[in-house]
């Protein structure tokens, strides 16, 4: 199973900058395929460390969450921060490398 968490954080405004909390290439080109292009990209600096006995679902919310509020931002920044994590029985997978010719 994987298990993702996407938090979007703003306060409404007319004029926003888009900025992606990671510093993902395969988020990079998630966005852009659906023509989104992020104004700024910053990897969260957070301590990514599961808690002992923490599901997967709730750490991907709690990373996800985490980040965004270690970005820094303005009120006409849209942040967008996620996390994944892939879990097989009770083995929980936060950061993979899989070879590019593998992701879908």
């Amino acid at each position: 199973m994987i298990f993702q968490k996407v938090v979007l954080t703003s306060v409404t405004n007319n004029l926003m900058n888009l900025i992606l909390g990671s510093a993902s290439p395969r988020r990079l080109d998630l966005l852009a395929q659906i023509g989104v292009i992020a104004d700024k990209v910053i990897a969260a600096d957070i301590d990514e460390t599961p808690r002992i006995g923490e599901r997967p679902r709730p750490y991907a919310d709690r990373m996800a969450i985490s980040k965004s509020k270690a970005i820094k931002s303005t009120q006409k920044d849209l942040v967008l921060t996620a996390d994944t994590v892939v879990s097989a029985g009770t083995v929980s997978y936060t950061h993979l490398t899989l070879p590019t010719s593998d992701l879908v």
